[in-house]
């Protein structure tokens, strides 16, 4: 285990000038705050340097027992749902008459099916995975929801 941190060699970066110079500036910002409070730190007693670790270790504990206190506090498990209100007229088009369950249009089904053929095809490739992956993460559940509305005009369309 003691080559865990083992830098790579010979490693070439193609970074502009500018981000070079950003770096450099940075670094150096940090060297000198570094040798500060290393100067610093050698100033203080062994005892003020325990006294100090004794602090902090109190401060944070402290603190993580109260978050972890009111976290467990918490009385009421109850989830609320939240009714979702459609307004009037919004599937009044598409509602048929002798029931309550909405009919697609044609295109609107071949949109669908459209978009699950290309979902399919990007997930042939490393590219698309990429894509595949970012849509479903923006989107949980959207191949769920294409697929059970297939279902439900196809079950619509057996029974005409």
């Amino acid at each position: 285990m003691p080559n865990i941190f083992k830098t790579i060699k010979n490693r070439t970066y193609q970074n502009s000038g500018f981000l070079n110079n950003a770096k450099s500036k940075i670094s150096q910002y940090l060297r000198k705050l570094s040798n500060y409070l290393t100067e610093e730190s050698e100033k203080l007693t062994l005892s003020t340097k325990k006294t100090l670790v004794v602090i902090f270790c109190v401060v944070s504990g402290s603190t993580t027992a109260t978050i972890a206190f009111h976290a467990l506090e918490q009385k009421s498990n109850t989830i609320y749902i939240e009714r979702i209100s459609i307004p009037s007229g919004v599937l009044q088009n598409l509602m048929r008459s002798d029931g309550d369950i909405p009919i697609l249009p044609e295109r609107q089904i071949k949109n669908i099916t459209r978009f699950k053929k290309y979902m399919d095809s990007l997930n042939q490739t490393k590219t698309g995975q990429k894509k595949y992956d970012s849509i479903i993460r923006s989107h949980p559940g959207l191949i769920d929801s294409l697929t059970l509305i297939e279902e439900i005009y196809l079950k619509q369309r057996k029974s005409e």
